[in-house]
């Protein structure tokens, strides 16, 4: 049977029930708007933190003008562009349900899931690139004895951020993927129910 079909016959269904369609299609609606208003919060954090990254990564980058540092202030804008180039795709058709229906609403908290999963690959993968990169400078600078003591304090800040964020994207992608399985559950729930209203 083809989505299309399912979730019409859903909809015919549901509606000869119309107080528990209403209370389904509220829980889902309101979930989708708790989502949003937590995406939209996410985004402002995301923008304050970048804020001060860059100008605490060009501080530094002004404060010590070696060719090193330089380096690690181009691997910085790249690796802040890269991420925003991946957040702003990411994130297309995610801000609002593509119809005020139970399917829509399905479709759009799958869709988001999903997004999720890729966010926490696409993480694990800049913050590994980082490390090799961002490693390379730290280990030259420890083996010369270069740097002072605030200098390796930053590259331990990094390297536990590094930690954190690959911890969190694997706890981030494990919840994300169970969504999706709860979410195709649901939906063949609704399909098995929908076939024993049809026979």
């Amino acid at each position: 049977m083809s989505p299309e079909t399912t979730w019409q016959t859903v909809g015919a269904t549901w509606r000869t029930d119309e107080h528990r369609a209403l209370d389904v299609s509220e829980r889902l609606a309101q979930r989708v708007h708790r989502q949003s208003r937590r995406l939209r919060t996410i985004v402002a954090i995301e923008i304050a933190l970048t804020i001060v990254m860059l100008v605490l990564s060009f501080t530094i980058v002004a404060r010590y003008n070696a060719a090193g540092t330089l380096r690690v202030g181009g691997m910085v804008l790249l690796y802040t562009a890269a991420v925003w180039a991946f957040a702003l795709w990411n994130r297309r058709g995610v801000w609002r349900p593509y119809g005020e229906t139970t399917a829509g609403f399905v479709h759009l908290l799958r869709v988001r899931a999903e997004r999720r999963i890729r966010s926490a690959r696409f993480t694990q993968i800049v913050i590994g690139l980082a490390v090799i990169l961002v490693g390379r400078e730290v280990a030259d600078a420890w083996r010369a004895g270069s740097g002072s003591a605030w200098e390796r304090g930053a590259w331990i800040a990094f390297a536990a951020y590094a930690v954190g964020m690959v911890t969190w994207s694997i706890w981030y992608e494990r919840k994300a993927r169970r969504e999706v399985r709860e979410l195709n559950d649901f939906q063949r729930q609704l399909g098995a129910q929908v076939g024993r209203v049809a026979e």
